[in-house]
């Protein structure tokens, strides 16, 4: 949350992307994580960072969004990487987010703390994946439009 507040503030397009497991729904603890996707203008891409844990996965030098990423990691595509300050073990942290990068969910509108603005979200699906309707058993999901197209869930920032 700090980190896309920030990137927002110093006007990079940042979202709050959460990550969820396969089995979200049956899962009684440790189905999500959260991580930070900010629009590079430059490269007019998503880049997936993720700061809890100091990381920036990139094939060959070149940042990642969570899509490509999990691609690359299913694929064990030669050239994977990451950037990391605090120089983190690649493969430990591969190992680490591997499960979570089955379904991805954001809000249409991050602007964060901010109670007169809709808490819809939209969530990628893949084909053939249930469209999960509760979080760890209990907490129910609501207002998530479901999808399998990345073009929508990738969408170019307005300004």
């Amino acid at each position: 949350v700090v980190l896309s507040g920030c990137l927002n503030a110093v006007g990079i397009p940042a979202r709050i992307v959460s990550l969820m497991t396969k089995d979200v729904e049956t899962r009684k603890s440790g189905a999500g994580h959260v991580v930070v996707e900010a629009y590079l203008r430059d490269m007019e891409k998503w880049i997936f960072v993720d700061p809890q844990w100091d990381v920036i996965p990139c094939l060959d030098g070149v940042p990642l969004n969570a899509v490509e990423f999990q691609r690359m990691l299913a694929e064990r595509k030669k050239g994977l990487g990451i950037l990391s300050l605090s120089r983190k073990n690649a493969h430990k942290y591969f190992r680490w987010i591997s499960p979570y990068l089955y379904y991805f969910a954001v809000k249409f509108d991050n602007r964060v703390w901010k109670t007169d603005v809709s808490s819809k979200r939209v969530m990628l699906v893949p084909i053939g994946a249930r469209e999960p309707k509760v979080f760890q058993r209990r907490f129910p999901m609501y207002n998530v439009i479901y999808t399998h197209s990345i073009n929508s869930f990738y969408p170019e920032p307005q300004h």
